[in-house]
C-alpha cells in the first residue's frame, strides 16, 4: 500500500510540475492518475498538510472550484 500510495503522490506532484495555472481534482481523474474523488481528494489534502500544494477556490458563479498549485510556483 505505501508504494502505491508513495507512487499516487509522485504522480500528482509530477503533473503538477506540468500545469502552472493550476490544476483541479477533477483534471487528475480525467489524466487518470487518480481513480475516484475521495481518493483523490485525501492525496490532494496529503500534499496540502506537507506544504507542497496550495489551494485556490474561485468563484464560478455556480459550485466553486478549488484549483491546485505547487507552493513554489506562485
Amino acid at each position: 500500500r505505501t508504494g502505491g500510495l508513495e507512487q499516487k503522490l509522485t504522480a500528482v506532484w509530477r503533473y503538477a510540475r506540468t500545469a502552472p495555472d493550476g490544476f483541479t481534482r477533477r483534471d487528475l481523474m480525467r489524466k487518470r492518475i487518480l481513480e475516484d474523488a475521495e481518493g483523490a481528494a485525501s492525496i490532494l489534502k496529503q500534499l496540502e498538510d506537507n506544504g507542497i500544494l496550495v489551494p485556490e477556490v474561485h468563484d464560478t458563479g455556480g459550485r466553486p472550484t478549488t484549483t491546485y498549485r505547487l507552493t513554489g510556483s506562485m
